[in-house]
């Protein structure tokens, strides 16, 4: 049983072993509420701020902009450690993570800080130079790519000239597979993002390119496909945060008005103090500068006093971590066949039956299968679907998952999917439901109903983790990370 003050909830009802929706719905409220009472007393007894840790802060009413979290006084004291403790950090980010630190702690939960913060200097200039070999290695310059697409410098409508790939290949010192990837990612990062202007910057395209090919050349079995392109732009976003004001990345009135200032600051970020950057400073702390006319004294060494391509170059090679990271538990889902897109279609079927079997009959009646219409929920990780705000309160659950997040996300579509479940039920056929399935708003979808689903997902993989079909997709052999309390 689940005590709360007003009412006890039975776990099994007497003429079902199974929980129904609703009931399902009051457990989750009743967990959360005990997890909030909980992390207050915790709080409390530490000495700590008294707020809940999970009550999202916008910076305005809307939520076309970076939400921050209640919990920023207890992480900022967990980097100021020695050592961080990484289990901690994973606790505190499930309830999402404040935006001045979040760069940080995503590098951080994928391995690519230690959680000694005196050798964060060393590492993040190492990791910065082995990205610039790597791009060394293998990406070539666009004052020499403007030939292979056909761009003369200046004019982006000029079309490809008589040169064959071949021809091309042979003229750059490059192979025919390289042409043809510069050639797609050129195509695809020009269309995308229509409502995120700062996509189309282009210092931000070329960033955006150098990470994507550099990824693709490394990484020769799954290659650059379609749909990578989309889950570069949180990763690139998040660690321009730290230079660039949020709302020039997050809120799309404000794109449209500033587009001049947008690309400006972009392009020239050394010339804008961080408004609030996490980046490690010299003596292991993360810099907690919130703007100004200069850097405080404590400030990061990324700010003035450096000059554009270095901060660019760090921006980019932070992005390009935690983007490799993030990718690495779902390269299987690029392979031919797509084994693990498989596996995961699977889940999604047998989750679906088993918390909403009744929609899952509809489905089966009306021969709407999962390939007709979740595959890009599930390969692109709702990031082409979702705002900006909600994909990145997404993904700093999904770093704490650390390499298990694929798993988590087939729960939080499911739980999503709930959310439109009334109007999935009044179809009668299969186009019908299919056009609606493919046409779901999902720009609807706030950072609230993100917590909330996130809240369900936990506690619906508590309830089913010994009966559906899991994979452990960690390549640790040690110790697991314990798993975090239910998000409130």
């Amino acid at each position: 049983e689940i005590y709360r003050d007003e009412f006890v909830i039975p776990l099994r009802t007497a003429n079902s072993q199974s929980v129904s929706r609703t009931m399902t719905h009051h457990i989750a409220s009743a967990i959360s509420s005990f997890a909030r009472k909980f992390s207050l007393h915790n709080d409390r007894k530490n000495g700590q701020s008294s707020s809940p840790p999970s009550s999202p802060r916008a910076n305005s009413s809307n939520n076309t902009t970076v939400v921050d979290f209640g919990n920023g006084e207890s992480v900022a004291a967990l980097l100021k450690q020695h050592i961080v403790a990484l289990p901690r950090l994973r606790e505190l980010a499930w309830h999402g993570l404040p935006a001045q630190h979040r760069p940080s702690c995503w590098m951080l939960m994928a391995e690519c800080l230690p959680t000694n913060t005196q050798r964060w200097p060393e590492l993040l200039d190492r990791r910065t130079q082995e990205y610039q070999e790597r791009v060394k290695a293998c990406f070539y310059e666009s004052s020499a790519a403007d030939v292979y697409d056909g761009r003369a410098a200046g004019d982006p409508s000029a079309t490809l000239g008589k040169s064959t790939a071949e021809e091309l290949a042979l003229k750059l010192g490059v192979s025919v597979d390289e042409i043809s990837i510069r050639r797609q990612l050129r195509k695809d990062l020009s269309r995308m993002g229509n409502t995120i202007k700062w996509i189309h910057c282009p210092t931000v395209q070329n960033c955006l390119e150098r990470m994507l090919f550099v990824w693709s050349y490394r990484h020769p079995g799954a290659g650059y496909v379609q749909g990578i392109n989309t889950l570069a732009v949180p990763f690139l976003g998040v660690f321009l945060s730290s230079h660039v004001d949020h709302k020039l990345l997050c809120d799309a009135q404000q794109q449209e008005k500033d587009t001049n200032l947008m690309e400006e600051s972009i392009s020239r970020t050394s010339s804008i103090p961080p408004t609030s950057s996490s980046t490690p400073t010299k003596s292991g702390a993360p810099s907690t500068n919130n703007g100004g006319d200069s850097p405080s004294s404590g400030s990061s060494p990324t700010s003035k006093d450096k000059d554009q391509a270095t901060l660019l170059t760090e921006i980019e090679a932070g992005a390009y971590n935690c983007l490799n990271w993030f990718l690495d538990p779902i390269q299987d889902f690029f392979l031919p066949g797509q084994p693990g897109l498989q596996e995961m279609m699977l889940l999604f079927s047998q989750l679906l039956a088993q918390v909403d079997g009744e929609l899952h009959d509809h489905f089966m009646e009306n021969d709407v299968e999962p390939t007709h219409y979740v595959i890009p929920w599930i390969q692109c990780v709702l990031m082409s679907s979702l705002t900006l705000p909600v994909v990145i309160r997404m993904l700093d659950a999904y770093f704490a998952e650390a390499r298990n997040y694929p798993t988590l996300h087939i729960y939080v579509i499911v739980a999503l999917l709930e959310k439109w479940r009334d109007n999935l039920m009044s179809q009668t056929d299969q186009p019908e439901i299919l056009v609606s399935l493919r046409t779901l708003p999902w720009e609807t979808v706030t950072v609230r109903d993100m917590d909330e689903a996130l809240a369900q997902s936990f506690l619906w993989r508590e309830m089913y983790r010994d009966t559906l079909f899991h994979r452990n997709r960690s390549r640790s052999t040690g110790p697991q990370t314990p798993r975090p309390p239910i998000p409130t």
